[in-house]
């Protein structure tokens, strides 16, 4: 799965088509993990999160190392961009406005 924008957060859940232990490769910029899932104990979930905003995450490969599962099924993908800074600013100050504006047709009493 590549991204075509920066993301924070990429993940999924993936099961071998057959019930029986499957290796898999997951690789996502310099970490590789190599995972064994197997096919009768449900879907695994895969995750990877960077909390750099300037080393964001760009893909995630599945590949599945034992050509005999009659391959498997991916799904549940949750992708989460990195929010711009500029819109957290936004945000912020017009929460900060509504404030004001509720104090002022509220006052203390």
């Amino acid at each position: 799965m590549r991204c075509r924008s920066a993301q924070s957060v990429l993940q999924l859940y993936v099961q071998p088509n057959l019930k029986d232990d499957f290796e898999f490769q997951v690789v996502s910029g310099v970490t590789v993990t190599t995972l064994t899932i197997n096919g009768d104990a449900g879907a695994s979930y895969i995750g990877f999160y960077s909390d750099d905003p300037l080393d964001p995450l760009q893909f995630v490969y599945v590949r599945q190392t034992t050509m005999d599962s009659d391959g498997f099924a991916a799904g549940e993908f949750m992708i989460n961009a990195i929010p711009e800074p500029g819109l957290a600013t936004l945000v912020t100050g017009l929460g900060l406005c509504a404030l004001a504006g509720a104090r002022r047709f509220y006052p203390r009493s």
